[in-house]
């Protein structure tokens, strides 16, 4: 299964940085980085030690580990337990997030 935190992360947009992985129900990668910096956030296309919010897409299945973007998903993976505090959330999470942002 998708390694999603549980509890979901409270996503909080200003000078956070973001990555989007998957595919989306949402729009393209770059609707959801519009979105986020519209809001103050910074969004990257790479997996970094500064990365606090990795999004991943709807469309993401369990075969994960066997597609491009399951790379983006294992190294964010290492980073966190190395003690990254890198957030991994759903696109479900994120479009509640923005959908609630005041």
């Amino acid at each position: 299964s998708l390694p999603l935190d549980n509890p979901q992360a409270e996503i909080i947009f200003m000078n956070k940085v973001f990555c989007f992985t998957g595919t989306f129900i949402f729009g393209t990668r770059k609707k959801c980085l519009i979105s986020i910096e519209q809001k103050g956030g910074i969004g990257i296309n790479y997996i970094s030690s500064d990365l606090d919010y990795l999004i991943i897409g709807s469309y993401a299945t369990d075969s994960w580990i066997h597609s491009t973007y399951g790379r983006k998903i294992e190294e964010a993976m290492d980073l966190k337990s190395s003690g990254h505090k890198i957030k991994i959330t759903s696109e479900e999470t994120f479009v509640k997030a923005l959908e609630n942002y005041q």
